[in-house]
């Protein structure tokens, strides 16, 4: 039984792992398909208590043109606001 010599055994694990590693820079994540805001997680608590949103800034773009710092921010806008704040994407919104 012989042995795979050593530069055929790298070959081998490189190649196998080449794709997976590369195709990820190559790849652009199309955040059109990403899933609406998840509203109910964010859910308001008694109005006497103030949203404590996370100081994280992940952009969300309403269908009126408003950026929100993110998705928790955006959410509680729409609860104040009612159906008339829709989500547009993620991202800012394109000015102009």
């Amino acid at each position: 039984m012989a042995a795979f010599p050593c530069k055929t055994v790298l070959f081998l694990v490189c190649s196998t792992l080449a794709h997976p590693v590369f195709s990820g820079f190559l790849k652009r994540d199309d955040i059109n398909r990403w899933p609406k805001p998840p509203c109910r997680m964010y859910h308001p608590v008694p109005p006497e208590v103030e949203a404590n949103c996370p100081n994280i800034t992940a952009y969300v773009c309403d269908t009126k043109g408003r950026t929100y710092q993110n998705e928790c921010f955006f959410c509680h806008y729409q609860w104040d606001f009612g159906p008339s704040v829709q989500f547009e994407k993620y991202g800012k919104c394109s000015e102009g």
